[in-house]
């Protein structure tokens, strides 16, 4: 199986009235994103984008190989130093980890069952991960391990954030696993983000002129009209000022293809982004997967 960006379920942002009774809560971990493919070969590891990242990680395949073939993983990988060290070395063409590790969360197919186990609701498909992780994963390893879960409270989300967690992930575990939707899974955070489309870029004033000093951003609404949501700059080194300048001055930051997540503190009564700073730019994510919707309920403005 190769996985593409329609394969994979994502997370919706609460509106603040549903009823989350029985539901179950994962923390959120601060991670990249990652499906592995179990094949009689070796696993193969692709991102939510379909983008490969196999050949990084030969400890964490030598564990998730145990498993039957035509398995296949949905997860994240997780670096001590947080996502940006987990890019650094699935980016890289040559580097290898011993460092990283796998959560799962969520399995997809398992190897020598002929039907989809996607349609199986998710207490079903978590009760199998137990099952094939007592009985193929070595008990002594510490890099591959299932994601904790307990019942959902508005208590237990302020226990994962007070614990140091980026916040949780409230999972219906009746519904099944729905790739490219936003249904059954919701993300509570410690701090809200959003994910913007780049979509121009604004010149520096005063001894940085001549270089981009913020990126213009926005998001998509349901006609597909990018929806401008104001100008941000972030967390960026003077290398990546430098390249994204280069990137600016060739015409590169117009075509809507950069994705970038930014904190907020909810909107204007503009309907603009309140001090957007950006975080970082996400290759992970499709620029048509940034979406514009009424968040009046959830951001204090």
């Amino acid at each position: 199986m190769i996985i593409s960006p329609k394969d994979a379920q994502l997370a919706a942002t609460p509106k603040g009235h549903e009823d989350l009774t029985g539901w179950i809560l994962e923390p959120k971990y601060d991670g990249w994103r990652m499906f592995a493919v179990v094949e009689p070969e070796g696993v193969r590891w692709f991102g939510r984008s379909g983008m490969e990242y196999s050949g990084h990680t030969p400890k964490l395949d030598w564990v998730v190989v145990n498993l039957p073939a035509g398995t296949v993983l949905d997860g994240e990988m997780i670096h001590p130093e947080g996502w940006r060290k987990a890019q650094e070395i699935l980016g890289s063409e040559d580097r290898e980890s011993d460092i990283l590790e796998y959560v799962v969360y969520d399995i997809l197919h398992i190897g020598g069952f002929p039907e989809d186990f996607r349609k199986n609701p998710l207490y079903q498909r978590r009760a199998a991960l137990e099952s094939l992780f007592e009985l193929h994963i070595p008990k002594d390893q510490q890099l591959v391990y299932l994601a904790p879960q307990s019942e959902y409270s508005d208590e237990s989300v302020k226990a994962l954030v007070k614990e140091g967690w980026e916040g949780g992930v409230v999972k219906n575990p009746h519904s099944p696993y729905k790739g490219g939707r936003r249904t059954s899974w919701l993300k509570f955070k410690a701090e809200w983000t959003e994910d913007a489309v780049v979509y121009g870029g604004v010149g520096a004033k005063g001894e940085l002129e001549g270089q981009v000093g913020s990126l213009k951003i926005g998001q998509y609404n349901e006609d597909g009209e990018l929806v401008p949501l104001g100008n941000s700059w972030g967390k960026f080194s003077r290398e990546e000022r430098l390249e994204l300048t280069e990137l600016w001055k060739a015409g590169e930051l117009d075509k809507e293809e950069m994705v970038v997540e930014l904190t907020i503190q909810g909107f204007t009564n503009k309907g603009k982004f309140r001090a957007p700073v950006i975080q970082r730019i996400r290759k992970d994510k499709l620029p048509s997967e940034c979406l514009y919707t009424d968040k009046s309920e959830i951001y204090a403005l």
